[in-house]
């Protein structure tokens, strides 16, 4: 870097109000390692006046080899004012917002400080800053809808990048509350209900997971604000004679104490049901892929599906379909447990957000071995 002189340092110094003794001027002259960065911006924009905008942001900073950026982080206008500061805490994560012109480009700098700590000038920025090396790095987008930067180990560069709204972010899945029912005495029904505790919010979806047996009839549901529901995928042992099916709806309209009803063409009996409230679930053409499977003896397996989109909800029931209750469930590696009736009805579900688009199954860890068992999976979009 070519070394600034007295004037612009004291220009300088004299913008971002630090008042330094005039021998500590030169120490101001020194050559920096200047770590590159690239300031990523989330969420929505507020036009405030002209072409000013509102941005809030949050964003996570990490070097190339994974690790996390942590320090102080500075972003500058084109004419060197210090638009805004902050600290990335020690997962590199950093929000807030700041006002800007998105016609405008800017540049940031990370942990520039002289040996006393303070803020030191480098001669990256004189306008236009890049009179060295000035270059764009890349920005990935999590299905969480964390937006991450990684960026190259480099010293002597100034990574410049336009303050402005980013494209939409596509919504993070959440899981907002579940029911259960359960009743394994025999008892033949053609209806059998769950409902939920809490206040359901319209535009969430409800997944239900549902196991039955003594019959493989067709299978319909609808709930109490009216809501109807889709089978995804059902899936039935013949020789225990029981299946299980998932099923649900998608852009609900919202309601309290909201009570799934699941329907039977022919009288059922050994049933358990879970019913989830999700948010963030596409709200039409929900469903990705599909898969199901029965077997004996080795845990429980959905077997493979092959998902086309990042972010999916992977929504995967297990059921023991042989003794029928007093059973141990516990979910497969990533996936989280929902409704777990195992000692009681042989029925459990599970969950969790592919980050990745590709190939998954809802597999079981099923105590005690050795009984037969049913496991299928759903994947649905995200919004």
């Amino acid at each position: 870097m070519l070394p600034i002189s007295d004037r612009y340092a004291s220009s300088y110094i004299s913008r971002v109000g630090l008042k330094l003794p005039a021998q500590s001027l030169l120490k101001l002259k020194m050559q920096m390692k200047i770590k590159a960065l690239l300031f990523v911006l989330l969420f929505g924009v507020l036009p405030l006046a002209a072409q000013t905008q509102q941005v809030q942001f949050y964003a996570r900073f990490v070097w190339d080899d994974g690790t996390p950026i942590v320090g102080a982080l500075h972003i500058y206008q084109p004419n060197g004012t210090n638009v805004y500061g902050m600290t990335l805490d020690a997962n590199g994560r950093a929000q807030g917002s700041i006002s800007v012109d998105p016609t405008l480009q800017y540049y940031g700098v990370f942990n520039y400080t002289n040996p006393s700590g303070q803020p030191a000038v480098i001669n990256g920025f004189a306008p236009p800053f890049c009179n060295l090396v000035c270059s764009q790095a890349a920005l990935v987008v999590l299905p969480t809808g964390e937006v991450v930067t990684t960026i190259a180990k480099a010293t002597g560069s100034i990574l410049s990048f336009t303050l402005g709204p980013l494209p939409p972010v596509l919504g993070t899945i959440k899981h907002i509350q579940q029911a259960s029912n359960s009743d394994v005495t025999g008892t033949g029904y053609t209806s059998f209900a769950a409902a939920l505790k809490s206040t359901s919010t319209s535009g969430n979806a409800i997944i239900l997971g549902v196991t039955f047996g003594d019959a493989n009839p067709t299978i319909t549901a609808t709930d109490s604000e009216g809501n109807t529901y889709t089978q995804a995928i059902k899936t039935y042992d013949s020789g225990h004679r029981q299946g299980c099916a998932i099923l649900y709806t998608t852009n609900i309209k919202g309601g309290a104490s909201n009570q799934v009803t699941v329907k039977f063409s022919a009288a059922v009996s050994y049933l358990a049901i879970g019913v989830h409230e999700y948010s963030g679930i596409a709200a039409a053409s929900g469903v990705d892929v599909t898969a199901g499977a029965t077997g004996i003896y080795m845990n429980p397996s959905s077997g493979s599906a092959a998902t086309t989109a990042a972010g999916d909800l992977i929504f995967g029931v297990g059921v023991e379909d042989s003794a029928g209750r007093g059973d141990t469930f516990t979910a497969g590696s990533g996936f989280t447990k929902g409704v777990d009736l195992g000692t009681a009805a042989a029925y459990a579900d599970e969950n969790q957000v592919q980050n990745t688009a590709g190939s998954i199954a809802a597999t079981w860890i099923l105590s005690p071995a050795g009984n037969g068992w049913i496991a299928s999976l759903a994947a649905f979009k995200r919004r």
